[in-house]
């Protein structure tokens, strides 16, 4: 906004009288305040906007000319003597932050002159010493570490000045701020002290300084300052602390060395270095990982190579049995998979803890290439895991069709099942992969195929469109299965699929079919409270009064999980309402016990016997829970 447009807006503001009081004024200081306009900022001051506006994050106009270096700016709106000099915006800033932030050193000295709190913090962070060091504002550094800046304030939080200036790499502040006390191995709120930061960012110098100084340079509780440069590819600083005697084998939380950081980074030089200086090729993590290993994931291959070359063992596995050509396979590195395969010999059928296979899991991944690749050379097609699942089942279930194409072609057995009787087939049709389905049975999938519990593909669709092309592939729409003498309508009744359940009903599937405890789908979809299907069923031809093998009806359950709108519907349609389940209660007992009134009422209404009783001889009143239901069952003569 440019100075012209400032002063429109304050005319128009005192012309409608409003300066005083609108929001508007206060954004104008602001604005004038950040483009040095103090000739707008006095106006607006001199006829009463708040010196103290701020704008929606908190920010004054002494902020904002702190920030943009406008000394007379500041220098008006303190000497008006109402301004607070030490306010904070909404994410804690003063306006001493802001000016030592962005270098104004007589901004500095003047707001310190006046009054500004030189250890003030961020929310109890970064104080304005560690804005200035972070940014190498040296001077401002100097200015306030001599009026009373604490050298290590917020060392316990985030390593203070030195960690800044450390990590950014500012070696004079470095120099200027050691000698003046700080704590040389301070730690921020990630255990990383100045020398693991100079040395994840490359900053040699200063390391150099540090170290000469006293840093620690094996200290750390999570990585160390080799471990990070070796990762960040510092080859010098790599060096540099070798030579002065940093372990070479120290080992993260997680049990990684330096060898591995620079291996799985791909940092070939430094990972050459290492070994020349003793690294051990072969250590392990906590997960068993080697530096091979890490390579191996991330697709490094001329570390692969070189790895291997100096005396890696290509036999070495994690703890769960993963070796370097099953992590190439699962993370896509097809050169890494011929490296291995073609030129160290690897058997391509080895297994991991689970018996999963490189081929395995890179058809779950969606790796085709190496999957062909690995075809190509031999990898058993049909192998399976410790569960049964096959290369091709894992692209199914994952949606993988292009593998799944290439694997059928190349022989893959599609009615192969695992150890719990699914097959390729089942598994797409359960997560509705339905150009799979299609591709699986037009290459003779067969589509009854029964799982352990007798469930076949068409149980376990909730993808309507995979549904059709079952049927009019041949499925058995009234298959039950072994477990509990489910049907595919049942299923979807009790998942809630409305549109399934159109489409069975409408294919001919037996709406009144009984589960092996005589469930029916209007039993289940009553039970699990799918009214929208309960309707349908029975508009449909559903027997409302049907009973499963404990004598219990739609309503009974209706009334029992206390669902008004589905006692009402079944009521209308014919349910009979002094039905009994074996035990001799009724919808009335179940909601009376249950303690659902409105039920009560409703089914008192519309003619509930309530002092039919049940095979312990007691009635709806004896079984009612709350004062409340007994008093409306007595006031309509229950006894």
């Amino acid at each position: 906004m440019t100075k012209k447009i400032i002063l429109i807006t304050i005319i128009t503001i005192i012309t409608l009288g409003v300066i005083a009081c609108s929001s508007n004024s206060g954004e104008a200081l602001i604005d004038a305040a950040r483009y040095g306009d103090l000739e707008t900022a006095k106006l607006l001051i001199e006829n009463g906007t708040d010196i103290n506006a701020n704008d929606k994050d908190g920010v004054t106009d002494l902020m904002q000319a702190s920030e943009n270096g406008n000394l007379e700016t500041v220098k008006d709106l303190v000497e008006r003597k109402r301004v607070n000099i030490n306010a904070k915006d909404e994410d804690g800033y003063t306006s001493l932050m802001y000016a030592s932030f962005n270098g104004n050193l007589e901004i500095v000295k003047y707001l310190v002159e006046n009054g500004a709190d030189v250890n003030a913090r961020v929310d109890n962070d970064w104080t304005a010493l560690e804005f200035a060091s972070g940014k190498g504002h040296l001077e401002i550094v100097k200015y306030l570490l001599e009026n009373g800046a604490d050298i290590n304030s917020g060392s316990e939080r985030n390593g203070g000045a030195l960690l800044n200036a450390s990590a950014n790499g500012h070696l004079e502040i470095v120099k200027y701020l050691i000698e003046n006390g700080a704590d040389i191995n301070a730690e921020d709120n990630i255990d990383w002290t100045a020398l693991i930061w100079a040395s994840y960012n490359g900053h040699l110098e200063i390391v150099k300084y540090l170290v000469e100084n006293g840093a620690e340079i094996d200290y750390y509780i999570d990585n160390s300052a080799l471990m990070n440069a070796s990762y960040n590819g510092h080859l010098e600083i790599v060096k540099f602390l070798i030579e002065n005697y940093a372990e070479i084998d120290a080992k993260d939380n997680n049990g990684n060395t330096a060898l591995m950081y620079a291996s799985i980074s791909g940092n070939l030089e430094i990972v050459k270095y290492l070994l020349e200086n003793g690294a051990d090729i072969n250590s392990k993590n906590n997960d068993g990982v080697t530096a091979l290993l890490n390579a191996s994931y991330k697709g490094q291959l001329e570390v692969v190579k070189y790895l291997i070359e100096n005396g890696a063992d290509i036999n070495t596995n994690d703890k769960d049995g993963v070796t370097d050509l099953m992590q190439a396979s699962a993370f896509g590195n097809l050169e890494m998979v011929k490296y291995l395969i073609e030129d160290i010999e690897v058997d391509i059928n080895e297994k991991d803890n689970i018996d999963r296979t490189a081929l395995i899991v890179a058809s779950f991944n969606g790796h085709l290439k190496i999957v062909k690749y690995l075809v190509e050379n031999g990898a058993d097609i049909n192998a399976n895991d410790k569960d049964g699942v096959t290369a091709l089942m894992n692209a199914s279930k994952e949606g993988n069709l292009e593998i799944v194409k290439y694997l059928v072609e190349k022989g893959a057995n599609v009615n192969i099942k695992d150890n719990e009787g699914k097959t390729a087939l089942i598994n797409a049709s359960y997560e509705g992969q339905l150009e799979i389905v299609k591709f699986l049975i037009e290459n003779g999938a067969d589509v009854n195929l029964k799982n352990n519990n007798g469930q076949t593909a068409l149980m376990y669709v909730s993808n309507l469109e995979i549904a059709k092309y079952l049927l009019e592939n041949g499925a058995d729409i009234n298959a039950k299965d072994s477990k509990w003498g489910y049907t595919a309508l049942i299923y979807a009744t009790e998942y809630g699929n409305l549109e399934t359940v159109q489409f069975l009903i409408k294919n001919g599937a037996n709406i009144n079919a009984q589960d092996d405890i005589g469930r029916t789908a209007l039993i289940n979809a009553s039970f699990n409270g799918h009214l929208k299907i309960v309707k349908f069923l029975i508009e449909n031809g559903a027997d409302v009064n049907i009973k499963n093998n404990y004598g219990i009806t739609a309503l009974i359950y209706a009334a029992e999980y206390g669902n008004l709108e589905r006692v009402k519907y079944l009521v209308e349609k014919g349910a009979d309402i002094n039905a009994q389940e074996d035990i001799g209660r009724t919808a009335l007992m179940n909601a009376s016990y249950n303690g659902h009134l409105k039920i009560v009422k409703f089914l008192i209404e519309n003619g509930a016997d309530i002092n039919i009783k049940n095979n312990d001889g007691k009635t709806a009143l004896d079984l009612a829970k709350t004062e409340e239901i007994k008093k409306v069952l007595r006031k309509a003569g229950a006894k």
